[in-house]
């Protein structure tokens, strides 16, 4: 038998870079888009999470509860809505690298985010965190507990270096945390309010 060379090389083409047209894609497919243990099913279950919240808000006659619920004012909404935005692009940083990595001028933030041991990636935590609870301080104390546990929650089991399976849990623990307390203690706008009321006595 002649002696063999060398083995065959194994020609594996690179992955496309990833657009905004091939998000859908990118999310359900998983095209470079999820570490281990990250899965279209739980990302799944999170939107199922928060428009479960939405069609309880909307179904059940109770909610919001009217004695605990209150109008939250225009720049707590704002705060919130910030906050909540920042929260998202930390996650998206962490976890869906190809994704953010088309987003201009983000590049210093998302590499900020991604040195988990750096003390910036914390920062890029805590202020749209601190953002989040301040927004929704004047709500009933259960509620903010409620929202500021779930933060914490977070934090801790993704810079502590504990398994991923007990950092999602906590993820899907904000989201439900934020969209219940939504659904159940957050007024309508006024002017929405005054209209249902209207609707509903006429």
């Amino acid at each position: 038998m002649g002696r063999v060379d060398s083995w065959p090389r194994l020609s594996i083409p690179a992955p496309p870079r990833l657009r905004w047209p091939t998000f859908r894609r990118a999310v359900f497919e998983g095209i470079g888009a999820y570490p281990v243990g990250m899965s279209a099913t739980y990302v799944t279950s999170l939107i199922l999470i928060a428009l479960a919240a939405l069609c309880l808000r909307i179904l059940v006659p109770g909610l919001p509860l009217r004695a605990r619920a209150k109008r939250l004012w225009i720049a707590e909404v704002v705060l919130v809505a910030s906050g909540v935005i920042g929260l998202l692009f930390h996650c998206l940083a962490m976890f869906f690298r190809d994704l953010v990595d088309v987003v201009p001028w983000t590049a210093g933030a998302v590499t900020q985010i991604r040195e988990v041991g750096a003390t910036s990636s914390l920062i890029w935590y805590i202020v749209p965190s601190v953002m989040v609870v301040v927004g929704v301080r004047r709500l009933h104390p259960a509620g903010v507990l409620l929202i500021s546990v779930a933060l914490v929650g977070v934090g801790v089991s993704m810079y502590d270096g504990g398994p991923l399976d007990v950092h999602l849990a906590w993820i899907a623990a904000l989201v439900a945390a934020i969209s219940g307390v939504a659904s159940a203690l957050v007024l309508p706008p006024e002017s929405l309010g005054r209209r249902r009321s209207v609707a509903s006595t006429g």
